[in-house]
């Protein structure tokens, strides 16, 4: 199980359902109003994934290798939610794997 305390997870994802619901929001005022349900859900995940990059970068170091930063980013993320992951090291310093 997650090494994070409960507190921290729960903060982080009512983090995360705040900005779900106004990347929703945007996503259907910028489609309607001739609302195509599967545009709605693409643009939603465009946005969200934007954010998340968004999010990622601001914690990366330009003199480490950028493949374990993001893997590690996304073990965060997973571990924030609840979820099992870990950072395995690849080869080198160009791979990384979640």
């Amino acid at each position: 199980m997650s090494q994070i305390p409960i507190e921290k997870r729960f903060g982080i994802l009512c983090e995360i359902t705040r900005a779900q619901h106004f990347a929703w929001r945007q996503a259907v005022v910028e489609t309607c109003p001739q609302v195509d349900p599967e545009k709605v859900v693409y643009r939603m995940w465009e946005i969200t994934g934007h954010e998340t990059a968004r999010a990622y970068l601001k914690r990366l170091d330009p003199s480490k290798p950028l493949p374990e930063q993001i893997a590690n980013s996304m073990v965060w993320s997973s571990q924030c939610m609840g979820e099992d992951a870990v950072v395995e090291k690849g080869a080198n310093d160009n791979e990384a794997f979640v």
